[in-house]
């Protein structure tokens, strides 16, 4: 029973009800979609951007980009299963020599529909001086696909992977005063909101608290209600 249920463990560890989770590449592709779709947008960028708001450039994107993939424990793309093929008609019986078959074969597996990215979730890695093992989550959903549900989806799944795979104690989460929204999906998740650095953020003429949010590993237990493994 053991074997059986790894395998259904690994088998679902990078995906959810609606969404699957690619690792994020070092090429020309990824970095390219990110840019497009999530950094060069301006509302996007300033409520997940908390530096000095200014016009993101695509040399700014590598170099983040960069940062990301080399700093981060993970760091996924939000994605969208692909379409189920349609079936072949009558005509896909008529080729019956073996090598026909195996050419169609390898066509249909280049043109096999991919992952589609509408997002990204990054988790910090552990500094090395704490205690307890603890980790961040950065995450980000393209505007055409919010107000969907996808956002608290991959959260709940950080939330899984990191107390299930990671070995994690807790997992922090954070937000601007301003952001009511984000503030509202963390609390309803199960994060408790822990403490607020007040006025460290200037945006439109006003300056906004940072608030920390987490979530221990008992606290995840108690709402999927698990027990603590022996």
């Amino acid at each position: 029973m053991a074997m059986e249920s790894m395998v259904t463990a690994f088998a679902n560890a990078f995906k959810s009800k609606r969404l699957v989770f690619r690792q994020m590449e070092d090429n020309d592709t990824d970095r390219t979609w990110l840019w497009k779709n999530l950094w060069s947008d301006p509302v996007g960028q300033g409520l997940s951007n908390y530096n000095v708001f200014v016009p993101s450039s695509e040399k700014t994107c590598k170099k983040d980009y960069e940062s990301i993939i080399n700093n981060s424990l993970i760091a996924v793309f939000i994605c969208l299963p692909p379409e189920p093929a349609a079936e072949g008609g009558d005509d896909d019986k008529s080729d019956k020599n073996e090598e026909g078959e195996k050419k169609k074969k390898q066509e249909e597996k280049e043109d096999e529909p991919k992952p589609r990215p509408i997002g990204m979730l990054v988790l910090s890695k552990p500094k090395a001086d704490t205690f307890k093992m603890r980790t961040a989550i950065g995450l980000q959903i393209a505007a055409a696909y919010q107000n969907k549900g996808y956002g608290r989806e991959a959260v709940n799944w950080a939330l899984d992977w990191a107390f299930t795979f990671g070995n994690m104690h807790r997992v922090d989460i954070g937000t601007p005063s301003f952001n009511e929204r984000a503030l509202a999906l963390y609390e309803s998740i199960g994060f408790k909101l822990e403490g607020r650095t007040r006025e460290v953020f200037f945006m439109n003429r006003r300056w906004w608290d940072d608030l920390c949010l987490g979530m221990l590993v008992h606290e995840w237990e108690d709402l999927r209600g698990l027990k603590v493994a022996k």
